[in-house]
């Protein structure tokens, strides 16, 4: 971008381009302005960043890339001389676009200041697991789990999952089999948008192995879920033959 040239208006920086580049973390890099001389300007002469989030490819980049992003040394005011910057906490399988401004102090209007530009493509990953999850209510065939939402859940869009194994000897292994169609999920088996869910229809007297997965558009490219990432929870359901300990007592006499 080229700005009609005034004095208030530095030249943007040159060659501006990405060193590092991870999952959720870019260091870019870039050549001084050749405004960034002191005398030029006789004034404190500082570069800034921005970052904005594409709806797709490089198109529609006008959101901020949020308040989770954090820059090293930092967003703004970053010193003349100073040639790079590193940002963390990016939003993964995202194409974003950062602006890297030459600012002098008579820079009022961010949209007037002059700016070189990079296009960056983060990594996409699998959102991280839920936390915590845990059983809250525990009958029979009856159970509610309840977890807290995952680190990547940051502006509440993730969705969530449970699939429930039955462990064929009467331990927690060998737990492949689904525990079958009779059980049933509220509010859903898939696309939970809280952190709760509540499964009856459960064999009872049986140990069980819940998984609960935190979900996003791109797992629908990973057809198996044992490539997700889910919080494991052990349960073992009440044998409804076995009276309780003090009617057996009485039966036994005792």
């Amino acid at each position: 971008m080229i700005l009609a040239r005034t004095k208030a208006v530095p030249l943007a920086p040159r060659n501006t381009h990405v060193s590092v580049l991870q999952e959720t973390y870019v260091e870019i890099k870039w050549e001084p302005s050749p405004d960034d001389v002191y005398e030029n300007f006789n004034e404190k002469f500082t570069y800034s960043v921005d970052c904005f989030r594409c709806n797709r490819k490089y198109k529609g980049c006008n959101d901020s890339c949020g308040l989770r992003v954090r820059y090293a040394p930092s967003k703004d005011i970053i010193s003349a001389g100073t040639t790079s910057v590193t940002i963390h906490g990016l939003p993964s399988g995202s194409f974003l676009v950062f602006r890297v401004y030459s600012v002098s102090k008579h820079s009022k209007d961010r949209d007037e200041w002059d700016y070189d530009t990079i296009l960056v493509e983060t990594k996409a990953v699998l959102p991280k697991a839920p936390r915590n999850a845990y059983v809250s209510v525990l009958k029979e065939t009856y159970v509610e789990i309840k977890w807290e939402r995952s680190p990547d859940d940051i502006d509440g869009k993730l969705r969530y999952s449970v699939d429930c194994f039955r462990c064929k000897l009467r331990s927690y292994k060998d737990c492949k089999d689904f525990c079958g169609s009779s059980v049933q999920y509220i509010p859903n088996k898939d696309n939970i948008t809280n952190g709760t869910v509540k499964i009856s229809g459960l064999p009872s007297g049986s140990f069980l192995i819940f998984r609960v997965y935190s979900v996003s558009d791109l797992n629908e490219h990973f057809k198996d879920r044992d490539k997700w990432n889910y919080f494991t929870v052990f349960v073992e359901t009440k044998d409804h033959t076995q009276p309780d300990p003090i009617i057996a007592k009485y039966l036994d006499g005792n």
